[in-house]
């Protein structure tokens, strides 16, 4: 079963990913609409924290995102 953490995860990964690739002409809105849902879904700081981590850990170090699953 998927937690409310997964599915925002794979959604900010996402987000994320079209954010680094639109550079400076790149919206906030996503963001902020992720925000929104971490909030309405009850997540706290340190969980956006480490979806962020993982995010980053995904696009930037592929390698480094499978030891951080592992753990």
């Amino acid at each position: 079963m998927e937690t409310k953490l997964t599915r925002l995860s794979r959604r900010y990964v996402t987000a994320l990913r079209k954010h680094l690739k639109q550079g400076r002409r790149a919206s906030l809105q996503p963001a902020d609409r992720l925000g929104c849902r971490a909030m309405a879904s009850g997540l706290e700081t340190l969980d956006v924290a480490r979806i962020h981590e993982i995010a980053l850990a995904r696009l930037v170090l592929p390698s480094y995102s499978s030891a951080i699953r592992e753990a």
